[in-house]
């Protein structure tokens, strides 16, 4: 259920980023009805997210297509090149963006919340997850793209079931000799068909001659 890290991002991928980081912060919520510092680890990545995609990425309609990247001496920024009502709207809108991403979080998790409780007892019991078990409870994903299949095939846990990606290579290549090996039966057979349909009718027009020249006899 992981995807295949990659260097692109478009403005949902992140979007989803940051609600995936909320998760564990919603769920607290829902189960517990309070909150730990469990999850300053998470809000501080949903924090650099959603900052980023203002200040950095130029992925909100109101700032615009502007980036800000900090230049630092020492760790101490020393030049802000927007104003101070600027700052008040990346603020605003990165607050905005977080609220949006909680509240969503926040609906899917209680809509799913029988999933997440067994999930969690699950792991109460095996104290780790792998993908089959993921899929016992959650179900196939809906989407299986080819980066899914990449990151399966480089599991422990597929490798297991699988084989291992020289075990798999191996057992293709017995596939394709296996495949070619048939091809050439099937050739071989057509070959044969069609020489004994030729010599059917070589037959039939000898025997058809024959009996022509006995007949002008």
């Amino acid at each position: 259920y992981l995807p295949k890290e990659i260097q692109l991002y478009n403005r949902i991928q992140l979007y989803h980023m940051i609600c995936m980081a909320l998760g564990g912060r919603v769920a607290e919520e829902i189960f517990f009805q309070k909150v730990s510092t469990g999850a300053a680890d998470d809000l501080n990545k949903v924090t650099k997210i959603a900052y980023n995609q203002i200040v950095i990425y130029g992925m909100n309609d109101k700032v615009g297509h502007l980036s800000f990247p900090p230049e630092q001496n020492d760790g101490v920024q020393t030049y802000r090149p927007y104003s101070e009502k600027t700052a008040e709207l990346i603020d605003v809108e990165a607050s905005k963006l977080v609220r949006k991403a909680y509240e969503e979080t926040t609906k899917l998790l209680t809509e799913k919340k029988d999933l997440v409780a067994k999930l969690a007892a699950k792991l109460l019991e095996a104290e780790t997850l792998g993908h089959d078990d993921l899929v016992a409870i959650l179900g196939e994903r809906p989407f299986q793209s080819d980066s899914y299949r990449d990151f399966l095939a480089n599991t422990k846990e597929f490798a297991k079931k699988y084989g291992s990606e020289e075990e798999l290579a191996e057992k293709d290549k017995s596939l394709q000799k296996q495949k070619e090996e048939q091809r050439k039966q099937q050739e071989q057979e057509q070959q044969e068909q069609q020489g004994q349909q030729q010599q059917r009718q070589t037959d039939e027009k000898s025997s058809t001659s024959n009996s022509a020249q006995k007949q002008n006899k």
